[in-house]
């Protein structure tokens, strides 16, 4: 994966001092980076207390911190939501990691990459990225991945949508922003303040002719709102900032027709930028320098479809040598006589044989 560029360019005084001149509040000022405060811990401790022990195993820490600050009034029924999701996508996955199990030995030989084709999520995911393109850039002064999308055809995001009932689409989006946090831990590693926030920028300059005068109609409203609000529903709080770039004029009266179906924290972040947007962006923390080559920028991105395949592949081929470690470990030990041979259940006793002197 690209490498983590921003504290090897700069030191996190250095990012510092360009907030300051930004005007912006420094990386230690930033709430995102703090830990829960004693009313947060004991709100997060009246949420736990309603939740079963199962529906706490799916949060790690940081995820504790993003709920909390996601859903300061309470709102244990929506964290109860993104646990049951979050376990039912657990459970699937080991449904159909059995499935490929059971697959006849002709498929198995085909080896993980021709099981992948398969797998229709992989399929939606290729399907979603011919009408929206998924690249993952550099980061801005805090330390926020950031996630372009370009949007090229309404029509067949919405035709991909509607088919399925936007449950394919919900899981192949959801394959993306998966492989989105796996990236934003990586990367945060070792920088000094935990984040699990990144910028998100969307192009609209790619779509096709009258494109945007198709958010008009009322099925195209509705597959977007539901692929806007799957984020805030199962991923809160995850955008530090959204960046709407290369937006003709009429797109600002059509966003109105949106705007009531996204939440209030999240319209708060929302910025609309025509074709000059890197002056903006940079006076809010987010270089050209981090913003990728396909909108002007000078990152060298990666695709995000392509990442979450190869990501699915590796795991696959872990398991697989998992499992194959795990066959030649028992055939070992029966070739080493650590088999029960004499029916007493406890297998060969006899201690090893002193090492050589």
């Amino acid at each position: 994966s690209a490498p983590t560029a921003l504290l090897s360019m700069k030191s996190l005084a250095e990012l510092d001092r360009e907030l300051r001149v930004l005007n912006l509040p420094t990386n230690g000022e930033l709430v995102e980076g703090h830990a829960l405060t004693a009313s947060e811990v004991a709100m997060w401790r009246s949420v736990e207390a309603e939740l079963t022990d199962e529906e706490i195993s799916v949060f790690d820490d940081l995820w504790r911190v993003r709920l909390v600050r996601a859903f300061a009034a309470g709102g244990v029924q929506q964290i109860r939501r993104i646990a049951a999701w979050r376990l039912g996508r657990l459970q699937e996955a080991a449904k159909a990691q059995q499935k490929k199990k059971t697959k006849t030995q002709n498929q198995k030989q085909r080896g993980a990459a021709a099981l992948l084709d398969d797998d229709d999520v992989l399929l939606m995911s290729e399907t979603m990225a011919s009408s929206l393109r998924s690249l993952l850039g550099g980061e801005d002064y805090y330390g926020h991945s950031i996630w372009l999308e370009q949007l090229f055809d309404v029509d067949a995001l919405v035709t991909t949508t509607t088919a399925t009932a936007g449950l394919a689409t919900c899981e192949a989006r959801a394959l993306v922003a998966e492989t989105v946090e796996a990236q934003k831990r990586k990367r945060n590693a070792n920088f000094p303040y935990r984040r699990y926030k990144h910028v998100s920028v969307v192009d609209l300059g790619p779509l096709k002719k009258g494109g945007l005068s198709a958010l008009s109609r009322s099925d195209v409203r509705k597959a977007t709102e539901e692929l806007v609000t799957f984020g805030s529903t199962y991923y809160p709080d995850g955008t530090h900032k959204i960046f709407l770039v290369n937006a003709p004029l009429i797109f600002r009266s059509l966003y109105a027709l949106l705007s009531p179906a996204i939440s209030v924290s999240t319209r708060n972040k929302i910025v609309i930028l025509g074709s000059n947007y890197f002056d903006a962006m940079a006076d809010l923390g987010v270089p050209r320098s981090a913003l990728p080559k396909a909108i002007g920028g000078y990152y060298e991105a990666l695709d995000l479809f392509t990442l979450a395949k190869d990501t699915h592949r590796e795991e696959d081929q872990q398991r697989q040598r998992r499992r194959d470690d795990s066959r030649d470990t028992a055939r070992s030990f029966a070739e080493q006589g650590g088999g029960d041979d004499d029916g007493d259940g406890g297998g060969d006793r006899s201690p090893p044989p002193p090492p050589p002197p």
